[in-house]
Formats: structure tokens, sequence, C-alpha cells
């Protein structure tokens, strides 16, 4: 939705997600994990607002289901679970 009111809508460079939980919004842009295709390896992304251009960060082993960011942007929080437990990864950006 634009932060100046109106209709929400898709943000356009986004791919689909991995999980409705897959996301989180920075003061520069969202990073998040886009759906794994068949012939693609899991990874984390990050759509900038101001070029409206999305680039990978990393690639990662398993695509977690959860994602969060600070609000700088400068450290990324993902699960990485193997069976029912989970473990909390964090990736100070630089």
């Amino acid at each position: 939705m634009p932060t100046a009111g109106g209709a929400e809508g898709r943000v356009a460079g986004i791919p689909p997600l991995r999980s409705w939980a897959a996301w989180g919004v920075t003061e520069r842009g969202i990073f998040y994990c886009p759906s794994e295709g068949a012939n693609s390896a899991a990874s984390i992304d990050f759509y900038d607002f101001e070029t409206r251009l999305s680039r990978q960060i990393t690639l990662l082993s398993r695509t977690p289901f959860w994602l969060s960011a600070s609000a700088d942007g400068k450290e990324v929080l993902f699960n990485q679970a193997e069976q029912d437990e989970s473990t909390i990864v964090l990736v100070r950006a630089k």
C-alpha cells in the first residue's frame, strides 16, 4: 500500500515468495526468499526501493519458512528447520 494512502498492490519486481512469512521490510527495501523453481537454489534476495530492482544476497542450503530484518537492513534473521526443532541464523549485512 502506498505510504500516502491508496489501494494495495503487488510490488513489481518481487517473484512469488517461499511462504507468507519469508520476507522483511527495511528502510531501503525488502529482503525475501523467492519460491524455488525447478533449477534454482534457495536464496535470500533484496528488492531495492530506490532502483526498483532485486538482487540475490546469498545462497542457502534450505529455504527458510520465515525471515525478518532489522529496520536499517544490517541484520537478517531466518530459520533453518531440520525437523520439528529449528535453528535461528543471523546474517550481518555489509
